[in-house]
This record gives C-alpha cells, structure tokens and sequence, in this order.
C-alpha cells in the first residue's frame, strides 16, 4: 500500500478541521449525519479512522527517515490513531454482542 505524499503542513492537525454553520447554528456535519443512513456513517467512520492511521503512519515515517518534523504533532497523530482505532473495536464488540443476545431470543 502506498501512502501518497503529502507535504507536513497538509497533513490533519484539529486546527483544520473546521464546521460550517447552518441557517439555524446548527452545525453542518449534525445536518450531515442526521440525513445519512447507517452504512454512510458506517463507511464515513471507517474512512476517518484510515485516514488518521495513515497521516500517523506518514509523520512517523517521515520522523524515522531524519525529515524536520514536529515530534509532539507526530507522537499526538500516534495517539489520535490509536484511539480512533480502539473506538472502532469496541464499538464493533457491542455490535456484535447485540446481535449475538438477539440471534439467541427465543420467540
């Protein structure tokens, strides 16, 4: 897998993460997942949690090749990561034990 090569400003930092307020305040993602269902927030999901393993696995690539980069951004990109992941696992264990507690109903 390649990881295409972004330069180390571009790469996601909370500071470029930004909403878009709609007519009412809300803001725009709540609008955005309200109207989505649950394989677009599924897919959605999966696709924030590649990318935020990909952006640590570039910072951390970058750190070891000797390249200028920001050690407290790349260990902080490591830790987002992680989480992100973490998150999914045990949001797929729930899942699945729902799942497994409604196969094993009786009718």
């Amino acid at each position: 897998m390649k990881i295409p090569n972004v330069g180390v400003n571009n790469l996601y930092s909370p500071s470029t993460v930004r909403r878009s307020k709609g007519v009412s305040g809300e803001s725009g993602f709540n609008m955005k997942v309200q109207n989505q269902s649950i394989q677009g927030r599924i897919t959605d999901g999966l696709h924030q949690i590649d990318q935020s393993q990909r952006v640590s696995d570039l910072k951390l690539e970058r750190l070891a090749s000797g390249e200028d980069v920001d050690i407290h951004g790349t260990m902080i990109a490591l830790q987002e990561a992680d989480i992100t992941l973490r998150f999914a696992v045990s949001i797929r264990d729930k899942l699945l034990e729902g799942y497994q507690k409604i196969i094993n109903m009786s009718i």
